[in-house]
């Protein structure tokens, strides 16, 4: 019995080896029958076929799918395939493709914010800008560069050509500051200075009046900037001297019942004088065309004031010969007094007479001293 049950096991064993090595013999012829058949199959395919440069490739039911980069309909072509019957899963590879890290994938699937970037012109550097605009009568200067965008109210200042830069910057004020100023150059700042070193703004200028001066300081009076300003000094002197002849006419009225014509045409003759000087051509006694005009004024103080009668004295300052400048004084005293005859001035109420070089009334050692001392003064002698 013993010997019966082995040789029954021992046929058992056997016919299952054989079985499985059929099996095994059996899969393996089939296969290749398979991936031929799923080969024609997919083959068949419209969207694969539509495909340029694609095609399909099985290892047993799994199918690798090869498409060129930029194929659109990738995925339909492996949903198309997938649905074969026997196939198991397809793969997709893309040819021609560059692999990219997962950080720039990301970013290019974001919409190529990085080339964005990249196209983008890099922020200059800015630096705190530093400069002036000085003007006067005649011309307006900028000295240093200024913003590219303050080029506008530069215009506004005068500037004929202003000097800006891209690369320059200053505070957020400045521009309505020099915005505020810019009205007031030439009319009631007829000179002055405009600095600006960042966000720090300095005016300086010159009103040819006190109402002029006022008007200034109010329109600058909101603005962030250290301002100075004054009245021209030529002009605050002779309001000051025809303030003090106007006290001395009425002092004189009070004390006489009256005004006294001599005082009064004095005073007249000395406001003139101080807003302008008597001047003749270099070495010359003939009268500018200045000198011309002042004459021409003297005459009409003379003609409201017909009792009085003027002496004119010529000076000269110590250079050169004494008798050479003692006739030249002479000469340009009666060059004054001949230009009262032509106006109308009767020549008997004139007196020229000249002094030379020795009644100085400054230093001859300076040009400025010396010119001081080359005047005419006309004084009024006595009532007729």
């Amino acid at each position: 019995m013993d010997v019966l049950r082995r040789a029954d096991r021992r046929a058992l064993l056997w016919g299952l080896g054989a079985w499985l090595a059929i099996c095994v013999i059996g899969s393996f012829w089939a296969l290749p029958q398979v991936e031929s058949s799923l080969d024609e199959r997919a083959g068949d395919i419209a969207s694969l076929r539509a495909a340029d440069g694609a095609s399909i490739e099985f290892n047993g039911r799994d199918g690798y799918l090869s498409v060129p980069a930029g194929t659109q309909n990738a995925e339909q072509i492996a949903s198309d395939i997938a649905d074969i019957r026997g196939v198991r899963d397809v793969e997709i590879e893309v040819l021609g493709a560059v692999a990219l890290p997962e950080d720039e994938a990301s970013e290019e699937d974001d919409g190529a914010v990085e080339d964005d970037n990249e196209a983008a012109e890099p922020t200059p550097e800015l630096s705190p800008a530093s400069f002036s605009v000085e003007w006067d009568g005649d011309a307006t200067t900028q000295r240093g560069a200024a913003p590219d965008e303050l080029g506008g109210v530069l215009d506004d200042l005068g500037v004929g050509e202003p000097q800006t830069a891209a690369d320059l910057t200053v505070g957020a004020d400045v521009g309505s500051t020099l915005g505020a100023l810019a009205p007031l150059i030439g009319t009631d700042l007829i000179d002055g200075t405009v600095t600006v070193d960042d966000d720090v703004v300095t005016v300086v200028g010159t009103a040819p009046d006190a109402e002029a001066l006022e008007r200034a300081n109010a329109a600058l009076a909101q603005v962030n900037a250290d301002i100075d300003l004054r009245v021209d000094p030529a002009a605050e002197a002779a309001a000051e001297t025809e303030a003090d002849a106007d006290a001395d006419a009425n002092e004189g009225a009070d004390a006489d019942g009256g005004a006294d014509a001599g005082d009064s045409a004095q005073a007249a003759i000395d406001r003139l004088l101080a807003l302008e000087s008597i001047e003749f051509e270099t070495n010359t006694a003939t009268p500018t065309a200045a000198t011309e005009a002042i004459i021409d004024e003297v005459a009409t103080t003379l003609t409201e004031f017909p009792e009085v009668s003027i002496v004119i004295t010529g000076h000269t300052d110590s250079r050169g010969d004494d008798a050479a400048n003692q006739a030249l004084s002479e000469a340009r005293a009666q060059a004054v007094v001949d230009g009262l005859v032509e106006s109308g001035i009767d020549a008997d109420r004139l007196e020229a007479i000249g002094k030379g070089e020795t009644e100085p009334i400054d230093s001859n050692d300076t040009a400025a001293g010396q010119q001081r001392n080359r005047r005419v003064d006309i004084d009024v002698e006595e009532s007729a």
